[in-house]
Parts: structure tokens; sequence; C-alpha cells
């Protein structure tokens, strides 16, 4: 995969003008949707959008509700762990309908965002019809090596893999209808820079940037369609940083579709991965407030409390590991693949706790899904009968 380099500052694209704590960690969500006739003739990008990209749906600055367009905003944010959320909207107006619907995934190191719209009717200047996800992170770096004295100022690239696609069709010739999808990044409170953006319209030839990204991506043109679809490396500026010294870094993400007449479909949801950190000695030691592990190799998995067989879930094949080895003694050894989830030397009850409460949760969430709760109540019920 090619790794791509940018070389833009985005004073007239993003417009980040956060008061944020200078070394706090903090992980953000939005999406929006909206479909409906506005009674209100000014637009905008709305918050928190507009704290991070200016290339944005815009929606009446008097809100949603008030300009009489169906639809809604939600935003959430965390300091730790993970946040996901959704929005769908089905509507029909004077003769119209749009369908759309965005979804989105924040965590340290991790985010994704799509985004999908289908109108059909007749546009008009007052007329909203889109979706759109946000995903933002930003941790506090601190960068040591006991080769290389604190206080000595040295360059940091962050590498990310980016995959995903970007498809439009218009309902007819010359209707427009838009899909795009931009990652950002920033250091401290210094400028913003484009990381990456793909843009499907049939007006217009498919646009990648940067413009010379060619490995690992497709852009397809036909008559009333545009694509843009792959999956590559691309790698931030060379930032300064002070060895021993903590900076800030955070990383936006921005899904949209805005389909006009026709259909915009954009799912970037698994896509923007930090996968390496260079330029640094290749002893140092990585840290975030977060408390999220980092090396050279961008974020480190860490192992899930009740994954016996390390298949990156906890369901009901650890659960049955478990059960399999309930009543044993492997001593603390470190390695949970013998039932032993908590390591305290035997495979007991406590141990069936530690799995029933991730059940459910894998590498990038961690959280027990609800609907679960009735197959661990069933679990417990079947190992106390086996067990009598």
């Amino acid at each position: 995969m090619k790794r791509s380099t940018i070389h833009v500052a985005l004073f007239a694209c993003v417009v980040i003008g956060s008061a944020a704590e200078v070394g706090a960690a903090s992980i953000e969500t939005a999406v929006l949707t909206a479909g409906g006739y506005s009674n209100w003739g000014t637009y905008g990008v709305p918050a928190p959008f507009s704290d991070y990209f200016s290339d944005s749906v815009s929606v009446p600055t008097i809100g949603l509700a008030a300009a009489g367009v169906p639809g809604e905003i939600k935003s959430q944010s965390a300091t730790s762990g993970f946040l996901t959320d959704q929005s769908s909207i089905n509507t029909g107006f004077s003769g119209n309908t749009f369908v759309g619907s965005t979804q989105v995934r924040a965590e340290f190191g991790v985010l994704g965002a799509e985004a999908h719209g289908v109108f059909t009717g007749n546009q008009s200047s007052s007329i909203v019809a889109a979706t759109q996800g946000m995903a933002v992170f930003k941790d506090s770096f601190n960068i040591t090596s006991p080769t290389i004295a604190n206080g000595t100022p040295g360059l940091v690239s962050f590498q990310f893999t980016i995959d995903g696609s970007t498809t439009s069709t218009a309902g007819a010739p010359g209707n427009g209808s838009s899909g795009r999808v931009l990652v950002n990044y920033r250091q401290n409170n210094d400028p913003t820079y484009l990381l990456m953006r793909a843009t499907s319209d049939p007006r217009f030839a498919p646009d990648l940037y940067p413009y010379d990204t060619t490995t690992g991506w497709t852009k397809t043109s036909e008559v009333g369609t545009s694509s843009v679809f792959g999956s590559s490396v691309f790698s931030t500026f060379g930032l300064p940083f002070v060895y021993g010294t903590p900076f800030d870094f955070t990383t936006a993400m921005l899904a949209y579709a805005w389909p006009g007449v026709g259909s915009s479909d954009v799912d970037f949801y698994s896509s923007v991965v930090l996968t390496g950190i260079s330029g640094v000695a290749a002893d140092s030691l990585i840290t975030g407030a977060s408390g999220t592990h980092y090396s050279l190799s961008g974020v480190v998995p860490q192992p899930i409390p009740g994954d016996g067989n390390g298949d990156g879930w906890v369901d009901g094949l650890d659960y049955l590991l478990w059960a399999g080895a309930f009543g044993t003694h492997p001593g603390p050894d470190g390695d949970i693949s013998d039932g032993d989830y908590n390591d305290d030397g035997s495979v007991d009850g406590l141990d069936y706790l530690q799995w029933a409460g991730h059940y459910g949760t894998h590498a990038t969430t961690d959280v027990p899904e609800p609907s679960s709760l009735a197959l661990l109540l069933g679990c417990l019920t079947a190992a106390s009968v086996r067990r009598r």
C-alpha cells in the first residue's frame, strides 16, 4: 500500500477553534439526518461539525425543528472507551421522498463513519435532504527513549490505514448527487491539515486527495454514476515534538451523503486506523493521556477479558472453554486460554463472571450487548446443573 503525505493546510476548508484543555484526551461523535422544506433562508454548518469542518452539510441556522425540517442532530463525547451512534430518516413531502442513514464510531486511534441517502422528486434551494456522520479522537502523546535525552527535539509522523468507498448516482442526466469523506489532523492548536479526501459526484471527475494517490484506489466514472474506492496508508507531515514533553494530536473524519436527485453511499465505517508512528527512535516508549497503548505500529490491541481462545470476541466458544476446564487449577500463569480468566490459579465462578461481564464484546468494542442477558442467565443455569 502506498503512503501519501499531505502538503496542504486547510485554512479555508477546515476551521477548528477548540478551546479544549491541552493535554486532555477525548473522543467525539456527531450524526445528522434531515429531509424536508425549510422556511428559513439562512444556512450554515451546525455545531459540533463546524468545530472541525467547514466543508459539511449546511442546515437552517435557526435549527431543523424551528425551520420545519424533519430530522435530528446528535452528538456525544467521552474521555475513555469508545462511542458509537447512528441516525436514520424516511420522509415524504410534496411528492418528494428522502430515505437516509448515518453511522459512526470513535475510539482512540480508530475512527469510522458512513452516510447514505436516496432522494426522489424535484429539488429546490428550499429543500434540505442529507445525512452525515463525524468521528474524532484527540490524545496527548508523550514520547520518551532510553537512548535520547528528554528535551531533545524531533519529528514524528502518524500513519493511518484508510479504506472504504463512495458512490453517487444521478436520478437524471445533469443532476448533482454528492458523497464525500474527509479526514484531517492537527497538532496542539496549530493549523489543521487534510489527510485524505474522496468525493463521488456524477457532474465531475471522481476526486481523491492527495492527488498523486494511485496505488490501492480506483476511480470510476460513467454516465450518471461516480465512484471512488480502495485502501492504502496515508501519512501526516513530520510534526515537531520534544522527547519527554506531551503534545496533543487530533484526528477528525466526516462522511456525508447529499444526493440531490439520486443516491449517495459513503462507507468508511471500518476505515481510519492508526497503524504506524514513524520518525522517532526505535526504542521509543509512546504513551497517551487516554491510557491507550501505542507503539511504532500504531494502536496496540489489548487482550479482552474473557476471550479465552483469542479470536477477538467474547462469545459462546469462550464459555465452552471455561466450562470444559471448570474445577481445574492451572496456577497463575498469565495465560487465559486455560479458562482461568482472572488468572488466580483456579477455574471457577469468578472466571465465569469475568466472561459474562464482557460477553458480546470484541476488539473494537467493550460494552456487552443488552440482548445477551438472557443467554448469560441460561449459561449460568446450565453450568450450575452440569456441576451438581
